[in-house]
This record gives C-alpha cells, sequence and structure tokens, in this order.
C-alpha cells in the first residue's frame, strides 16, 4: 500500500487523488474566470471573436493603446473604464485634499504603462490639486 499526499490510501487511491486534484483545479481556473464572465454578461467588457487578435478588447489586451497619442488614448472606451475604475475605488474624492466629486480628474503618475496602467500609475485629484501639481511639479504650495 502507498500513501498519497492526499491521504488516499494504495495505488487505486492514487488514480482518486489524482481525480481529485484535477478537480480542484479546474474550479480554480472557473472561480478565476467566472469574474470575467459576469462582465461579458453585463457588457462591461466583450470578447469580439470576430476580430484579428490585435483588436481584442478583453481586459489585459488593450488594442495597441500605447501606439495613440495620449489626447486621443484619453477618448477611448478603455481609458474612460479605467478612469472610472479609479475614481470608484478612491470613493471619488481628491487624494490629496478630499475635496468632493464634482471637479476630480485621474492624473498619471508616469507614462510608461499608457493603455496597460497599473493602480498605481494613476491618482486622484480635483482640479485645483492637478493644476498645482502640474505648475510646481508637485503639491507644496
Amino acid at each position: 500500500m502507498i500513501i498519497t499526499t492526499l491521504g488516499l490510501v494504495t495505488t487505486a487511491g492514487q488514480t482518486v487523488g489524482f481525480a481529485i486534484l484535477l478537480l480542484i483545479v479546474l474550479g480554480i481556473v472557473h472561480l478565476a474566470w467566472r469574474d470575467e464572465w459576469e462582465k461579458v454578461d453585463r457588457g462591461e467588457i466583450s470578447y469580439r471573436l470576430d476580430t484579428p487578435d490585435d483588436e481584442h478588447t478583453a481586459p489585459g489586451r488593450p488594442q495597441n493603446l500605447r501606439a495613440l497619442p495620449c489626447g486621443e488614448y484619453l477618448q477611448t472606451p478603455h481609458w474612460k473604464r479605467k478612469r472610472e475604475d479609479k475614481l470608484r475605488a478612491v470613493g471619488r474624492r481628491c487624494q490629496v485634499c478630499n475635496h468632493g466629486p464634482d471637479t476630480l480628474e485621474v492624473h498619471h503618475r508616469t507614462y510608461e504603462r499608457l493603455g496597460q496602467e497599473l493602480d498605481e500609475d494613476l491618482t486622484v485629484l480635483c482640479r485645483a490639486c492637478h493644476s498645482t501639481f502640474h505648475d510646481h511639479r508637485g503639491l507644496s504650495r
């Protein structure tokens, strides 16, 4: 008799252990993709199978957005979604002065990953703090 890592006994148990392990892995994959498919169902994202590979609009695969001039990029659905996600994540408040939702702008701390921004690449600022930042290259007044 052989004891497997799942605690099953005998060589026949190894086959059962492998089947259980396979089911666990498939369950993890299902959980990882479940959120994506729920977004597709709600219409938040789409996987267009009728277009060339580089034009898919799936998350993490923006369509050559890095090649766009910044002004054009800021008009894309990808940026609008990214901007809205950041505003929602910080409670629609300026991250410096805590000013309310009326005059908020999302500032790029770096343009290195334009089109594939990380959360920490973006900062929500009210118009006054954003102007101060650009006028003085920082937020000290």
